[in-house]
């Protein structure tokens, strides 16, 4: 009988790895908060946010222990790098990630929802969802 424990024992079991998401990731510095802007790509910093009021530029990046940088309905419409995707974004602070820019110039944030979006592409609207 101890044979069979020890030949179950030794099969192979399955790891589940668990994605933390981006609101309720326990690695975020901070409260996740809704803000009105625009997403696009940078050519040297990936996904950014840039606020409608000429705040700070955000880094977009997944949260610790997580795959996910943005929602699915606005990464559908990032296919084309010269789309821009503006509408409501709830951003939610993560901690710093090794960049070359000054710490001065670097908030990270994912995002956790998109609501009220408009696609633009080389300044033409093209669909508002």
């Amino acid at each position: 009988m101890k044979y069979l424990f020890a030949a179950i024992m030794a099969l192979p079991i399955p790891v589940l790895a668990f994605d933390s998401g981006c609101r309720g990731n326990p690695a975020l510095i901070g409260k996740c908060r809704a803000v009105r802007g625009e997403i696009s790509i940078s050519g040297d910093r990936g996904l950014i946010l840039s606020p409608d009021n000429g705040g700070v530029t955000y880094i977009i990046r997944a949260a610790p222990r997580s795959e996910r940088d943005i929602p699915t309905n606005v990464e559908n419409f990032l296919g084309n790098t010269f789309a821009h995707v503006s509408g409501v974004f709830e951003a939610c602070p993560i901690p710093v990630q090794p960049t070359q820019f000054p710490p001065s110039e670097t908030r990270f944030v994912c995002i956790d929802s998109a609501a009220q979006l408009g696609v633009y592409y080389l300044g033409h609207r093209l669909k508002h969802h």
